[in-house]
């Protein structure tokens, strides 16, 4: 279950004609958090796709999340990057790849 509102901090990145694009105006993701959330805007090529799934790639490392009916995934926790790289892919479309920034914790 996605949880809205306050208690995550929301993200946003919008996939038209299969390029994403991130709006930087979300800022940074803090390493060592569990409160973001990314909300997805997709165009009329995703609109028949299911089981849609973000793929999140950071030093090395990948992680898939299911994103839910309401576009929304979870973003793992990150720690040790400047940068994370998440992506969409389902049913033989993807995405490319943005680019989040990342900035270390206390």
């Amino acid at each position: 279950m996605m949880i809205r509102g306050d208690e995550m901090r929301d993200l946003h990145i919008s996939v038209k004609d299969k390029v994403a694009t991130y709006l930087t105006r979300d800022g940074y993701i803090v390493w060592g958090n569990s409160d973001y959330q990314i909300e997805f805007t997709f165009d009329d090529d995703w609109k028949e796709a299911t089981n849609i799934t973000a793929r999140f790639i950071w030093k090395g490392k990948e992680e898939n999340v299911s994103v839910g009916e309401d576009n929304i995934c979870e973003v793992p926790i990150i720690n040790g990057t400047d940068e994370v790289i998440v992506g969409v892919y389902a049913d033989g479309i993807s995405s490319t790849p943005v680019i989040i920034p990342c900035k270390r914790s206390i």
